[in-house]
C-alpha cells in the first residue's frame, strides 16, 4: 500500500483504536498521538490504545488520547509496530491498518505501509495526514517533532536525511513546540 492509498483508505474509516508498540517511545507515541489528533480533526471517533508501560515523561502527550474500557472500534491501526508479538502489553485482535518504518514489517495487518527509508514512521505519518488534507495544527506538529527527534536521536543518528530535516522543518513551520520537545 502506498500513501495515497492508506489516506484514502483511512478517510473512508471511523471509529479508530490506535495501537502502538512495547516499552513506547517517542516515535510511536508522536504517531499515535498525531493520527489520533488528526482523524478527531476530521470529525472521526479515534482513541489510542492505553499503554500500560508509558513513562511519565511521556504520559502528558498521550494519556488524553487513551481509549475508555469499553470502547470498542471498527478499525485497528498499529503505528511504528514491526511484528504482531510487539503490541502494547494487554492488548490482542485483530489489525486493519500498521504505518511503519521498519523494513523487518511481518506485514501482519491487512493493509500495510512501510517506508523503510523514512528515519521514523512519524514521517510516514506526516506525509498520510498531509494526503489526507488534514491540517497540521501546532499540537500535531510537536508531537511528530517528537517523533522525527527521538528515532534520529536529535538529528544525530546515521538514519537522519535531508527528508529528515525538510520534514522537522515543516513540523517547526507548523508551530511545533520544539524546545519544549
Amino acid at each position: 500500500m502506498n500513501v495515497q492509498e492508506c489516506a484514502r483508505l483511512l478517510a473512508a474509516r471511523d471509529r479508530f483504536l490506535i495501537v502502538t508498540h512495547r516499552r513506547p517511545d517517542g516515535d510511536t507515541i508522536g504517531s499515535a498521538v498525531a493520527l489520533c489528533c488528526a482523524l478527531r480533526g476530521m470529525g472521526k471517533e479515534a482513541f489510542v490504545y492505553p499503554n500500560p508501560q508509558v513513562t511519565d515523561s511521556y504520559m502528558p502527550f498521550i494519556a488524553p488520547y487513551f481509549a475508555h474500557e469499553d470502547y470498542e472500534a471498527s478499525c485497528v491501526v498499529a503505528v511504528d509496530v514491526a511484528d504482531s508479538n510487539m503490541y502494547a502489553n494487554g492488548f490482542s485482535g485483530k489489525v486493519d491498518f500498521a504505518i511503519d518504518h521498519h523494513p523487518a514489517n511481518t506485514g501482519y495487518a491487512q493493509h500495510t505501509l512501510v517506508m523503510s527509508e523514512k528515519s521514523a514512521c512519524g514521517e510516514i505519518v506526516l506525509l498520510v495526514l498531509k494526503e489526507m488534507g488534514c491540517p497540521i495544527t501546532p499540537e500535531i506538529a510537536t508531537v511528530l517533532y517528537m517523533s522525527v527527534s527521538t528515532d534520529t536521536g536529535c538529528f544525530a543518528y546515521s538514519n537522519t536525511t535531508a527528508e529528515t530535516h525538510a520534514a522537522a522543518a515543516e513540523l517547526i513551520a507548523a508551530g511545533a513546540d520544539f524546545q519544549h520537545i
